[in-house]
């Protein structure tokens, strides 16, 4: 029997592409002749690809804090595309983006319905999700941070901490998120069910040979539990 369910923060309960993150994109683009003429949708990948590599080498010793890998993507964009940024204003803009982008609006029916605590688990600091929930009116019984740990998502130590945190074991529990890799692989590495939730899916079944499931919304979720 499910005792709680963990939950993705960015990409799944906040918006991704908010207006802050198109700031931030413009910022970028503005920095330089190199980006000045990609899409958004290349530079916000080109961004992500950043982060998401340098979270991957971010781990216990070497564990890099979020504003400490933004300054390092900031320097490669500088380096590798002659790129000129103003750092400060452009990490005031990250933070935004972490605390302020919207919610889906899948999320607060989730949360008014969902007959289970609720724990998220996130790359993100507590006190940008914190700010989010408050922004938002939600409420959940916990937040678990990769500062936490020292690790990023998809490393186990972080879903481990959520187990610990929650005090139930892994067959207790589900974790939703937008990832396949940071969510999905990440979740079922400590035993834990998951979800990918996939808004751009409809009707997709249950992926039984690999071991998760696909839903299309936070409401479709709900079945789950």
């Amino acid at each position: 029997m499910l005792k709680a369910v963990f939950l993705d923060y960015t990409g799944t309960l906040m918006q991704e592409e908010s207006p802050y993150a198109l700031q931030m994109v413009k910022m970028i683009t503005d920095g330089g002749i190199a980006l000045k003429d990609k899409s958004v949708k290349e530079v916000i990948k080109l961004w992500w690809s950043l982060i998401k590599n340098l979270e991957s080498g971010s781990y216990l010793d070497d564990y890099l804090t979020e504003d400490e890998i933004i300054d390092r993507a900031v320097a490669i964009l500088e380096s590798d595309y002659d790129v000129k940024i103003d750092l400060e204003a452009f990490r005031a803009l990250a933070h935004k983006f972490w605390s302020s982008s919207p919610a889906f609006d899948d999320v607060k029916p989730f949360f008014e319905k969902c007959p289970l605590p609720i724990y998220i688990i996130t790359n993100n600091g507590e006190e940008y999700v914190s700010a989010f929930l408050k922004n938002n009116g939600l409420h959940c019984a916990g937040i678990v941070c990769g500062d936490m740990v020292k690790a990023y998502k998809p490393r186990k130590e972080l879903f481990g901490k959520a187990l610990e945190i929650s005090g139930c074991a892994s067959h207790e529990v589900i974790h939703v998120g937008d990832s396949l890799q940071s969510d999905v692989q990440g979740a079922m590495s400590v035993g834990i069910k998951a979800c990918l939730l996939d808004r751009k899916a409809a009707n997709m079944p249950a992926n039984a040979q690999e071991g998760y499931v696909v839903c299309s919304s936070l409401t479709e979720a709900l079945t789950l539990l």
